[in-house]
Formats: structure tokens, sequence, C-alpha cells
């Protein structure tokens, strides 16, 4: 339970300390998987910005109509 501090000298005063003052490390199963993860995201974007590249589907359009006329 956390403790209200009354007087205006203990606002300051930290009432718990970390265990140790830097972070732990992530394990070697989580960083490949959040890199793995990255690389996903970014082929989703890329694949995302061919689709829909006005001159790949401005040109698709055009060949598809003198087709059908």
């Amino acid at each position: 339970m956390s403790r209200y501090c009354v007087s205006a000298d203990q606002l300051f005063s930290r009432t718990w300390r970390a265990g140790h003052p830097f972070s732990p490390r992530c394990g070697r199963f989580r960083r490949v998987g959040m890199l793995l993860l990255l690389l996903g995201f970014g082929l989703v974007i890329l694949g995302y910005s061919y689709v829909t590249d006005s001159r790949r589907v401005r040109g698709m359009a055009e060949k598809y109509l003198s087709q059908v006329m």
C-alpha cells in the first residue's frame, strides 16, 4: 500500500527503492521476435505502397480499358 506524505519535507523523498539501477536485458528470443515483427511491418508498408502506386494503377487501367474497347 502507498503511504501519503503529511509533511512538505517528504514530498520529494523516494518512498521506494529500485532493485537495480539498470533495466534488465531482453532475451534473445524477444529481440529476434521484435526484429522479425519490425521487418514484417516494413514489408506490409512497402507492399501497400506498391499496390496503391498511382502510376502503376493508371497504367493497368489504361491497358484494361484499351483491351475492352
